[in-house]
This record gives structure tokens, C-alpha cells and sequence, in this order.
């Protein structure tokens, strides 16, 4: 678990707690975790599928509107009206039997099969009367993409919560120089403290803005990876439910505008110091 990034404000006893890149962490994890298991129900309905027996000859098949019969390891099923009944059923108990499935998606047999799959590859399916060898191997090889789409998306995701700690990491000791920076008894510093102060700032501010410039050019920022019934970035659906979309941007903007505040009140106190004029 991350640590919070705090901030003094006014006192050492005033302190503002910044939680934001915590719950982005959090979120990541629990998508990471989310699609691990979808992972692994794609798995399960491969094996399922490798269980299922085919038709070779369609044309001596039963009408579609008759009971026809499969042999799903080594049992008779019977396969009514349409040859997709066992990978229905499959599909049914692996994929969309997941803890989470139906507060995620919450849709039908058809519908997620659509979305997985596509469109024309679910009227396919639908369309089918028999299950043919073909037919089962492109169920097969669609259910094996997915499978590996979830997996590129989980490497992308740990990219992006190990950029989070590091991001956090370097955060909290720019935090920590401010501070203490901001714990200096201002007026009662001479000239040249106050402007090592303002230099120390300066420098700070250089490295907030350097961190926001390697998130924003992709070294602190998840590979580009579409999410899989969307077709939206990582930080666009990961963080949906935080309120902003770039977590580490925004702490950014949060440490950058309070190191431009004290520099503008050091500013401010040199300014009034006849001395300094």
C-alpha cells in the first residue's frame, strides 16, 4: 500500500493529507485482479471446448429443427435446435460465471459473445446447426485472443502500478522538502537564507515538472493498451471512479502551485526588506 503524501499548511500541526495516487493504486490492483480471473475463465472454457466432440459431415445431420446430439467428454449431450448449445454452455458456466460478471457487464449470452467476439462471429455461432471441427476451432482461437488481450492489459497494468510507486515515491520527497522548507521561520531569516530558500524551490519545482513531462511522454505512463468492451486508455477506464482521470498529474499540479505559493510569499518578504531593494 502506498503511503499518503502530506503537506503542511500554515503549522507543523496543520497537515494536509494527499491520498489521490493511493486510491489510484488501489484501483489498478483491483482491475489487475478483475481481469486475472477473466483470464483464467477464458482458460477454463478452452479446456471445456477441447472436450467437445464435432460433427464431421453437416450434411448428415439432423434438421435444424430437430434434437440433435453431441459427446461432451465421453457423455452424450443433446444439442437442441443449434449446434452451439455446448459452447453455450461452456461459455455460460466459465466465462460469465465470474464473482464479478454480472455487476461488470451484466449482459446476455449473445451480447457478451458479441463483444468478445464481434458481431459477425456471434451470428455465425448463432447460425450454426451442427458443431464442426472449423467451427470449434474458431471458437477456440477467438476465446485464446481474449484470453490474450487480458494478459497485455495485466502487463500494462503492472507497468502502470509499479510507475505509481515510483511516482509516489518521488511525490513524497519533494512533499517532505517542502515542508521543511515551509517550517523556516521566514521573517526572522537573513537575505541570503531566503533566497537558498527560493533557489531550493526552484529546484523543486524543476523536478515536479520533469515528472509530469516523463508521465506525459510514456516513461511514467501505461503502454497504450485498449481496455476490452471499450476502446478507451488505461487511465481513461481505470480511474473512472476517481475524480480525475491522470492521479499523478494532478498531485503534480497540487505540489507545483503550493511551491509557487511560498516561493511568491518569499518573493514578497524580500521585497519588503529595504536591503534587498
Amino acid at each position: 500500500m502506498l503511503q499518503p503524501i502530506t503537506l503542511t499548511t500554515g503549522t507543523l500541526e496543520s497537515r494536509y493529507r494527499i491520498t489521490l495516487l493511493q486510491a489510484a493504486h488501489q484501483a489498478v490492483v483491483e482491475e489487475r485482479e478483475v481481469l486475472q480471473t477473466e483470464a483464467d475463465a477464458f482458460s477454463d472454457f478452452c479446456a471445456r471446448l477441447d472436450q467437445i466432440s464435432c460433427e464431421r459431415n453437416p450434411s448428415e445431420s439432423a434438421s435444424p429443427t430437430a434434437t440433435t446430439h453431441e459427446t461432451i467428454a465421453g457423455q452424450t449431450t443433446s444439442v437442441n435446435q443449434h449446434g452451439d448449445t455446448p459452447i453455450r454452455d461452456a461459455y455460460v458456466e466459465t466465462v460469465m460465471n465470474t464473482p464479478h460478471y454480472d455487476d461488470e457487464y451484466g449482459d446476455s449470452f449473445w451480447e457478451s459473445l458479441a463483444a468478445e467476439f464481434g458481431n459477425e462471429f456471434a451470428t455465425l455461432l448463432k447460425q450454426a446447426t451442427v458443431i464442426t471441427p472449423e467451427l470449434k476451432q474458431q471458437v477456440l482461437t477467438a476465446a485464446q485472443q481474449a484470453k490474450t488481450q487480458r494478459k497485455r492489459l495485466i502487463s500494462a497494468l503492472n507497468q502502470e502500478a509499479s510507475n505509481l510507486q515510483d511516482a509516489n515515491a518521488e511525490l513524497q520527497a519533494i512533499a517532505e522538502e517542502v515542508n521543511v522548507i515551509q517550517s523556516r521561520p521566514f521573517y526572522d531569516c537573513p537575505i541570503n537564507e531566503l533566497q537558498q530558500l527560493q533557489t531550493d524551490l526552484d529546484e523543486l519545482s524543476t523536478r515536479c515538472q520533469d515528472l509530469a513531462d516523463r508521465r506525459q511522454n510514456g516513461e511514467l505512463e501505461p503502454q497504450s493498451a485498449s481496455s476490452l468492451k471499450t476502446n478507451l486508455r488505461v487511465p481513461d477506464y481505470c480511474y473512472d471512479s476517481l475524480s480525475v482521470t491522470y492521479p499523478v498529474l494532478d498531485v503534480v499540479a497540487t505540489l507545483s502551485s503550493r511551491i509557487a505559493t511560498t516561493n511568491q510569499r518569499l518573493t514578497t518578504i524580500l521585497n519588503e526588506r529595504p536591503s534587498s531593494r
